[in-house]
């Protein structure tokens, strides 16, 4: 399998299409209509709906500070997606976070550099 052509382009725009379908799934309940607008206006108004916006900006803020990062710095990606492996592996870590590792080690660069 040569695989060697697609490379380039899963460089350039890996990310994005990983961030696509990972948007695209948890959408997939407000298309199902698992989820109606009063659940959406219930959950906005309580604590955890309050909650939950806060964490979005910030994930959100964080995630695109770990995609500039990464592109500007790729040097960093050794040392993200090895120690994802290891918390993925060990301590029951979930791979989506890369762009978010990449966006704390943004903001601590930031802090201490």
């Amino acid at each position: 399998m040569n695989f060697d052509q697609f490379y380039p382009l899963l460089e350039r725009r890996g990310i994005e299409l990983g961030l696509l379908f990972l948007t695209v799934s948890l959408l997939t309940p407000f298309a199902t209509g698992k989820i109606t607008p009063h659940d959406i206006i219930h959950t906005l108004i309580s604590p955890i709906g309050l909650f939950a916006i806060v964490g979005g900006l910030l994930g959100a803020y964080l995630n695109g500070q770990g995609i500039d990062l990464v592109k500007l710095r790729p040097e960093v990606i050794p040392g993200i997606l090895i120690v994802v492996v290891v918390s993925v592996s060990f301590f029951g870590g979930v791979s989506v976070g890369p762009v978010m590792a990449a966006g704390i080690t943004a903001i601590l660069l930031s802090i201490f550099f």
